[in-house]
């Protein structure tokens, strides 16, 4: 049974990672920044090098899944040196923690395609596409890259990088658009609120997948990922935000009136990114889950969380 370390453990990804990582048998210790209730937890704040180091020394691990990190793009804006704070220094720390395990253990660092920026319309994005990134997250998620880049080419610790592009689910926090639309139409129809739904620039196109595809794709990495190579984990197909809305409006069959707001459309054309997942295709993963069924789902937890007595 091998011993597995899972940062950000509490977190979306996190909790549906470490509920796969047991299933298949792992012994899976969680490293959460405060007491989260989890099973074998250990706690630490990862800028802290002495607390990181200890958290570590403790699990033991054989493996590595590094999760944790400031993961909104648009708060990094508000405050871009706590986010490089959280996400760069915490890497290194965790990867300098990593060093004094022996044997040591494999690395798995998340990143994000946030790090491509707004590619223009073209063939879906490769691991070597040129990185344009508009976001202080998104400089954190490139500064990651090289960090782990750098341990495995000065001391050899064997890091692989997971680069995945959108994933939504349950579990998923509000301020990202499933769960935000997702709430206010169950809201909707519980006759908690006016059918009325204001929305943004629903033209821009991402490349979506379930959460429970991109954490298959975490364990395979971890098992079967190169030392040193950088994988993407996509569906490589691009979905609209409007297309998203209709499916939910579909499945939720409730009458909702649709305003744009068109101070937030842009002027320029909107972004359309999808990702190759060749590498990561060659080595068994592929984003297998419709995103009609993904969808569902999310819809199904917000209209059990109004019918809790979520508000709004």
């Amino acid at each position: 049974m091998p011993r597995v370390l899972v940062t950000g453990a509490a977190g979306f990804a996190g909790r549906h990672l470490t509920t796969l990582l047991r299933q298949q048998g792992d012994d899976v210790v969680p490293l959460v920044r405060q007491p989260a209730g989890l099973p074998g937890e250990v706690t630490a704040d990862l800028i802290d090098p002495a607390a990181t180091a200890t958290a570590v020394q403790r699990a033991a691990p054989a493996v590595v899944y590094h999760l944790a990190a400031a993961s909104s793009p648009s708060a990094s804006l508000r405050d871009p040196g706590g986010t490089l704070q959280a996400n760069v220094v915490g890497t290194a720390n965790l990867l300098q923690a990593a060093l004094a395990i022996q044997p040591r253990p494999r690395v798995l660092l998340v990143t994000s395609s946030e790090v491509y920026g707004s590619p223009p319309p073209g063939p879906p994005l490769t691991a070597t596409t040129a990185c344009q990134p508009r976001t202080p997250y998104a400089v954190s998620k490139l500064a990651v890259h090289y960090l782990g880049q750098q341990f495995h080419l000065a001391h050899g610790l064997p890091v692989i990088e997971a680069r995945p592009f959108n994933h939504l689910g349950p579990g998923q926090a509000l301020g990202f658009v499933a769960p935000d639309f997702a709430s206010q139409i169950a809201a909707i129809a519980a006759g908690r609120r006016e059918p009325l739904l204001r929305v943004g620039d629903l033209r821009a196109a991402k490349d979506f997948s379930d959460v429970r595809d991109i954490v298959r794709g975490y364990a395979l990495l971890a098992a079967a990922g190169q030392a040193g190579a950088t994988y993407h984990l996509c569906r490589g197909q691009a979905t609209s935000i409007q297309e998203l809305l209709d499916t939910l409006l579909d499945l939720a069959r409730v009458p909702v009136e649709v305003i744009q707001d068109h101070r937030r459309v842009g002027a320029g054309p909107p972004p359309v990114v999808c990702g190759d997942a060749s590498p990561a295709a060659a080595l068994g993963w592929r984003a297998s889950r419709p995103l009609r069924q993904t969808l569902a789902d999310v819809l199904a937890e917000w209209r059990d969380r109004v019918a809790a007595g979520w508000g709004g």
